[in-house]
């Protein structure tokens, strides 16, 4: 059984629990005429014209606070969602050197699209803070992505290093990148 079932439990055998119940629970209900839409399309629908929407006015504004904010909330939205996706699908099912290397990789990366976003907008010193505070959240994969008393004892060895390595690594290059750069 690999780390991620541990952690998040059997798809199949919840998926099976879920239908059961949907089949206990309408037997019980008379038939809704109709039904909405699911959950995950009604999310992308409302968050794809946001995303295209900011990022425009953003660009319209070009440089400068405004725009920086904009382009915050984007970028603050994507990144936590990327790190989500990453943890999941790799994060903690993969073997510790792959998990090493791709922390680096993902706190490394993080902070070179801080550089780069800070560098392009040319923010004043408290934006710059915050952009900066915006990509130590981000570099933060698994950050909120499952309550921390549900993961087993075993697992949080591995949850700690997916928790602080990006983050740490994020820090030193930030600093590099700022110095060197």
């Amino acid at each position: 059984m690999s780390v991620f079932h541990e952690i998040f439990g059997d798809p199949l055998k919840q998926a099976e629990k879920a239908k059961q119940k949907q089949r206990e629970n309408s037997e019980n209900r008379p038939p809704k005429a109709r039904q909405g839409i699911s959950h995950n399309v009604a999310y992308i629908a409302v968050v794809i014209p946001m995303y295209v929407g900011l990022s425009v006015l953003a660009l319209f504004l070009g440089t400068g606070p405004i725009a920086f904010v904009l382009f915050s909330i984007v970028l603050l939205h994507l990144g936590r969602r990327l790190g989500w996706l990453f943890s999941k699908a790799f994060l903690y099912s993969a073997p510790m050197p792959l998990v090493f290397i791709a922390c680096i990789m993902w706190g490394s990366l993080v902070a070179l699209m801080i550089h780069t976003f800070i560098a392009w907008q040319q923010p004043h010193l408290f934006l710059k803070i915050v952009g900066f505070g915006l990509g130590a959240y981000v570099a933060n994969p698994s950050l909120g992505l499952f309550s921390e008393p549900t993961i087993p004892d075993h697992v949080m060895p591995r949850h700690f290093i997916i928790s602080s390595l990006p983050l740490v690594t994020y820090i030193i290059f930030s600093f590099l990148f700022a110095h060197l750069l």
